[in-house]
């Protein structure tokens, strides 16, 4: 009797063991799935992070693309500009020498009186203080 008694003090035992392990395992699943929870929000908030810092990154090179596309519209412009005063200035000038060795007084180049060429003066000066 002894013994049986003895038996089945080892089985409760090892019964109260058994639902100690589950519930601690229970306890721990728990815990780890609230881990687990925790560390996913972590993650979608680093993820928008990144997201809203990528979006800042790729408006600031579109931006700075933008600013050297400029840039390089202005310094084509400027070198347009010039290459426009100095044909301007050399039609003057060949208006100018044309003028000089012409027996008459009309010139047969674009330029065909002295007001033209005046006024081509004008128009370069103006030209080039406008920008």
């Amino acid at each position: 009797m002894n013994e049986l008694k003895h038996v089945e003090r080892e089985v409760e035992s090892l019964r109260n063991q058994e639902r100690r392990r589950r519930g601690e395992a229970e306890a721990l699943e728990r815990s780890s799935m609230e881990e687990l929870v925790c560390l996913e929000r972590e993650v979608e908030s680093s993820l928008s992070s990144i997201r809203e810092r990528q979006d800042l990154l790729r408006a600031k090179q579109e931006e700075e693309t933008g600013l050297e596309k400029e840039k390089e519209l202005r310094r084509e412009n400027d070198k347009l500009r010039k290459e426009v005063e100095e044909l301007q200035w050399a039609r003057l000038q060949g208006c100018g020498l044309h003028r000089e060795k012409a027996t008459s007084t009309i010139c047969t180049s674009d330029c065909s009186s002295e007001s033209d060429v005046q006024s081509d003066t004008l128009l370069q000066l103006s030209f080039k203080h406008s920008y």
